[in-house]
């Protein structure tokens, strides 16, 4: 009777580590990841890797989540972008260097097969999907005078050793170790364990 119950449960925990382990493979599934290239008024370049559970995001959104520090002016739903990382202007006169001719301010990118290309589109509409690639430029920021960001691609920013960040804290890296697997495992030999022990058991008593 022993041995029944035990088999019973044995049977019992190892369909539920499996389940829990195929929907931690489910969950690790969806969503993405996507690049952020900065390149500063001092030729400094600064890129970050951001990971994100939602199918896509703006490319606004992508830009607060990489931990970067950001002065953003509100307008609307979105934001201008003024300030990275202390450079730009002040959200009191957010457009400070865009008085007259040259006008300097954070210029919008996306990298695409050919290269970057200036964006015409503003970050809070542009739609960020899984393996792209947003730059951010200081200078001035007309189509034809623009200085776009250095040619870094997705995986030479989101590679194996890059530090993830998705928006918990400012600087600080996103995407834990996933310890689900080997939780799994380990719960998995210990209920084989535990039928092998009442498996000797019986035989002991025969």
């Amino acid at each position: 009777m022993r041995l029944r119950f035990s088999a019973i449960v044995t049977l019992v925990g190892m369909l539920l580590l499996a389940s829990a382990i195929f929907h931690g493979q489910v969950q690790a599934q969806e969503g993405g990841r996507a690049g952020v290239v900065v390149r500063y008024d001092d030729e400094r370049t600064e890129s970050r890797c951001v990971s994100f559970e939602e199918e896509e995001i703006s490319g606004y959104t992508l830009l607060q989540r990489s931990g970067m520090a950001l002065d953003i002016k509100s307008e609307g739903q979105g934001g201008l972008v003024c300030a990275i990382e202390g450079t730009g202007c002040g959200t009191d006169n957010c457009l400070c260097q865009c008085q007259g001719d040259p006008c300097v301010y954070w210029s919008y990118w996306r990298l695409a097969d050919d290269g970057w290309r200036y964006s015409v589109v503003g970050s809070t509409i542009k739609r960020i999907s899984n393996g792209d690639v947003d730059g951010w430029s200081w200078g001035p920021g007309s189509v034809t005078s623009a200085i776009e960001p250095p040619p870094l691609t997705f995986d030479e920013i989101c590679g194996a050793d890059a530090t993830v960040y998705d928006g918990t804290a400012a600087g600080s890296p996103g995407q834990p170790v996933d310890w689900l697997p080997y939780a799994a495992f380990g719960l998995l030999l210990a209920a084989i364990g535990l039928g092998m022990f009442f498996l000797r058991q019986k035989r002991g008593e025969a």
